[in-house]
């Protein structure tokens, strides 16, 4: 479990600045983790003590959350070959002026990202050619030097109508930036008046993470927050209009690729991890080894809501599909449950709820309840039988 007395402050850290102090510090815990990992992952070239330093961080130095999240970083980056992706792949995209990560920091030394709402039109975007673009900036800042564990997003809704949103786009990004250790901090700027309307409603009732990393701000309280070298000049700041074109020639340029050309071995990785992440409950059913009914209890979200709902769960090879009904097109989430554990809760833990259990998969865990013991012990059979092929054939991580 995290230990509450050793917190690093959510910032920016410079690890090559504070490297020494904070290794001394820490590395009992780095050294406890280093021992969880796989082989494959310790090879990976994810495993430095300032990369592991920083899932620690993330995941308030719970040792076992933190090793979670490494293997599912590292065996996502195989599965859908994200060394392959640079700028060349998203060029499409990038040319619209809607979401641009820039080439200097703020002046807490934070990456930052320029979304322009306006430019966003959910009908012209490729999900695929998305994907790769949150997959891009995200591997962007992770790979700074030095290691940086937070961004920020100043996100202009000047000129955006309501039409332009896009729950399904959203859960894309949202989906891919969970697997990184990085913490978002947004600042809305330009906000419509009934999402100012909306948020003076809601925000009380907001868990205060949320309300400490998204707020909605004037141009003047954003260029405080960010400085102005990296705020627009249209919005009071000294940041040029960008370029889009020499934008991504330069960004070609750094990376050493040819703007056009794509990757199609990178292409079809997409397509086929695409597949599953878009298939239907009926579809999923064909191919499933077990399936039913569970209760689900709320992870908390926004709301930091606990409460207990049926959902639809189907079992594939090393993958647990979870739909919140029948007739979904694609599912909510998918575990991976290769060599997961599942955990009983007795009734108190599970908040009242008759057979409970967490099942630890990777990179994530999840309660869940059965209408009986025996359909429990059933699931459960099943679920620790699974064997994971997660990491066989890892030569490119």
């Amino acid at each position: 479990a995290g230990n509450p007395e050793k917190r690093i402050p959510t910032r920016v850290l410079s690890y090559e600045n504070h490297l020494i102090s904070i290794m001394s510090e820490y590395k009992e815990e780095i050294k406890n983790l280093k021992a969880m990992l796989p082989d494959a992952v310790t090879k990976s070239g994810h495993a430095s003590d300032a990369h592991l330093l920083r899932f620690l961080k993330f995941h308030e130095f719970n040792v076992k959350e933190a090793k979670d999240a490494i293997v599912a970083y590292v065996s996502w980056k195989t599965h859908f070959k994200v060394h392959l992706v640079n700028v060349a792949e998203i060029e499409e995209e990038v040319r619209k002026d809607c979401i641009t990560l820039l080439d200097k920091l703020d002046k807490e030394g934070r990456p930052v990202l320029h979304v322009r709402w306006k430019n966003f039109h959910p009908a012209d975007v490729d999900p695929i050619v998305f994907r790769k673009q949150v997959i891009y900036i995200m591997e962007r800042i992770m790979n700074l030097t030095p290691m940086v564990d937070s961004f920020v997003v100043l996100a202009d809704y000047d000129g955006w109508a309501l039409a332009q949103t896009s729950p399904a786009l959203t859960k894309v990004a949202v989906d891919q930036a969970k697997l990184y250790p990085l913490v978002p901090h947004t600042y809305c700027i330009n906000a419509p008046w009934y999402f100012r309307a909306m948020w003076k409603v809601i925000s009380p009732f907001l868990s205060a993470k949320t309300t400490e990393y998204l707020k909605l701000v004037g141009d003047k309280d954003a260029r405080a927050a960010m400085g102005d070298a990296v705020v627009p000049v249209k919005n009071g700041g000294a940041y040029p209009e960008e370029d889009m074109a020499a934008y991504l020639q330069r960004r070609a340029d750094v990376e050493r690729v040819q703007l056009g050309v794509k990757n199609p071995e990178l292409e079809a990785a997409f397509v086929n991890a695409a597949k599953d992440l878009e298939m239907p409950y009926t579809e999923a059913l064909e191919g499933s080894t077990f399936n039913g009914k569970l209760f689900k209890q709320g992870s908390g979200g926004y709301f930091g809501t606990t409460s207990w709902k049926e959902r639809y769960f189907v079992l594939r090879k090393d993958q647990l599909y979870y739909y919140p009904s029948k007739s979904d097109k694609q599912p909510n989430r998918i575990y991976h449950v290769g060599d997961c554990q599942c955990i009983r809760l007795d009734r108190h833990d599970a908040g009242g709820q008759n057979h409970a259990f967490t099942i630890a998969a990777t990179g994530a865990k999840v309660n869940v309840a059965a209408k009986s013991e025996n359909v429990m012990e059933e699931w459960i059979a099943k679920l620790e039988a699974t064997k994971s092929d997660i990491f066989v054939g890892d030569s490119d991580i």
